[in-house]
């Protein structure tokens, strides 16, 4: 049918029929104007039953589709009504209803497919419910009617507001229910990232993780205790080259961990992609003339805060160690670990009916998992495992191997031959000539009797020795800080100690009322009963002291009257 036929087609049902013709057909797309020209035939069938025969839309409509079935009307309008029905049955009666209706009200138009038809009507509460549905405490649409009526609004039907909320766009009905973090980790569009043209060993990935296993407090005692373990991961063979445990993230659990993966693969990563938080972005790691990256010739990748996405392959990491390795043991405590399990496992710790297992016995059975980890396929390297694509690493070495050996730096001005770090004072006869100049002190920390001193070029001056300590100090810095953590632990529990204290203070019964008073009164009665007065009786009136002055006052006066 040719272009003027269907217009003509259009206009003549629309006549007939006194159902007026919308604006906007010519700026309808060609393929929803046949579609809506399809449907037509079907439709004018039924409204012209409904007109001339005097028969109700859901009779005219029985009466076509029986004709349908019957074979009694035109093979065209047959074919028409399995044509536009689904899985080789006719068009549906709900579905030719509701495209009458719309023809009835909105004409040809009302066939175009997606067609809304008129807009909606504004009622003048829709900004008070935009902005009650977005309050981050979640409340019910039919709790944001209810407050906009009683704004006054008699039109918020509980209804109307729901459908209206459900027509805003998505963005706008999850923004402020959520906060913007959590707005934009799971709403907004991330990168996605290929590893396909990566190098083995050219990009390291590293975070620190807090395993979901009770362990044997490492300083004694069957407390139970969680362990933070920091690991690096390759990202294009998904290999771990190094991991350390230790109490808690920090730049020495990350450099340790970074340490070992340096000294047992002897290979030096291009790019590191670690996070910003302290233990991998402070002086110690990154500065350019201290740092142990810049050391070693490494480039740094930050990602951004709070994006889990970032560093999807270690954090999927971390998932799959819990799931295969973790949940292994009894002392599992994850967030998907019964918690009543959780409370009678540490129950029976605390009675000493059970023994945790130990940080030895958890390291020994965790370097067996990473071992078959390693030999397992894995779905990300096409079915190869992390220690074939591993095999096939160019090794950049690390020259000189001590490179690899933590030994953290800071910078340092010489005074009278001396540096002082950390509360410790350090001297060589060779600072003599290098004093009220900055230098670079190199300093282990696990043994505190030397320093290595270079100057700002990372050339080596002298070896300056430990010749003053302060009471009590620890032999190493670990120990240094381990001392620091417990006496910072110790002033935390005398707080909640005295918080305890003072809350038991404020509950006070009648009892202790009573007592108060009885030994209130008791001095003030013996004092009494010392001098003869009556308690009972009135109080004698206040005297003030008498001076000299006043008597001779008292004495003219009386004279004089």
């Amino acid at each position: 049918m040719s272009a003027a036929s269907e217009n003509s087609l259009i206009r003549e049902t629309s006549q007939a029929l006194d159902i007026p013709i919308e604006s906007g057909w010519d700026d309808v797309p060609e393929d929803k104007q046949q579609r809506a020209i399809n449907r037509l035939p079907l439709v004018r069938r039924c409204v012209e039953q409904t007109d001339c025969a005097g028969i109700t839309l859901n009779g005219a409509i029985d009466n076509l589709l029986l004709s349908i079935s019957t074979e009694r009307i035109s093979n065209d309008l047959i074919e028409l009504a399995y044509q536009l029905g689904r899985k080789g049955k006719p068009v549906a009666r709900a579905t030719l209803y509701r495209w009458c209706q719309d023809f009835k009200k909105h004409g040809v138009m009302g066939l175009v497919p997606g067609h809304k038809g008129s807009g909606r009507k504004d009622y003048g509460w829709e900004a008070r419910a935009l902005h009650y549905w977005q309050l981050p405490s979640k409340p019910a649409a039919a709790a944001v009617a209810r407050w906009i009526r009683e704004e006054g609004h008699e039109s918020a039907k509980d209804d109307r507001v729901y459908r209206y909320l459900k027509s805003l766009p998505a963005d706008a009905r999850v923004r402020g229910r959520i906060g913007a973090r959590l707005f934009t980790n799971t709403q907004k569009s991330f990168i996605r990232r290929t590893t396909t043209s990566l190098a083995v060993g050219a990009c390291y990935e590293g975070d620190g993780h807090t395993i979901d296993v009770y362990l044997q407090h490492p300083n004694g005692g069957n407390r139970p205790w969680r362990a933070e373990i920091t690991v690096w991961i390759d990202v294009a063979a998904r290999y771990i080259p190094g991991w350390f445990i230790s109490e808690a993230e920090s730049a020495h659990s990350t450099l340790f961990a970074l340490s070992h993966a340096l000294t047992s693969q002897d290979h030096i990563p291009a790019v590191l992609h670690i996070d910003n938080g302290s233990g991998y972005k402070n002086k110690m790691m990154s500065t350019k003339s201290i740092g142990f990256y810049a050391r070693l010739g490494m480039d740094i990748m930050h990602s951004r805060p709070y994006n889990a996405k970032g560093k999807g392959i270690i954090e999927r990491w971390f998932g799959t160690m819990e799931r295969d390795f973790g949940k292994r043991f009894p002392s599992y405590c994850g967030a998907d670990m019964d918690p009543e399990a959780i409370d009678a496992l540490l129950k029976k710790v605390k009675q000493g009916e059970v023994q945790l297992p130990t940080l030895a016995q958890y390291v020994g059975l965790l370097n067996d998992w990473i071992e078959s980890y390693h030999n397992t396929p894995h779905r990300g390297l096409a079915g190869k495992t992390p220690a074939e694509m591993w095999a096939t690493l160019e090794q950049h070495t690390v020259q000189p191997r001590t490179a690899a050996i933590f030994w953290p730096r800071t910078t340092r001005t010489v005074q009278r031959q001396a540096i002082r770090l950390d509360n410790r004072e350090y001297f060589a006869p060779e600072l003599l000539q290098y004093n009220g100049d900055k230098v670079i002190a190199e300093y282990s920390i696990h043994d505190d009797s030397f320093i290595r001193v270079m100057d700002e070029k990372c050339r080596w001056i002298c070896d300056a020795k430990l010749i003053q300590k302060v009471d009590y100090l620890p032999t190493s810095r670990i120990e240094e800080a381990k001392d620091k953590r417990l006496k910072a632990q110790i002033k935390r529990l005398e707080s909640h100690a005295d918080e305890k204290r003072q809350r038991a203070g404020l509950a006070i019964t009648h009892d202790q009322v009573l007592r108060d008073l009885d030994d209130a009164e008791t001095p003030a009665l013996e004092a009494l009963n010392e001098t003869g007065a009556n308690p009972f009786g009135p109080a004698p009136a206040c005297q003030p002291e008498r001076t000299d002055k006043d008597e001779h006052l008292d004495s003219d006066t009386f004279d004089y009257f």
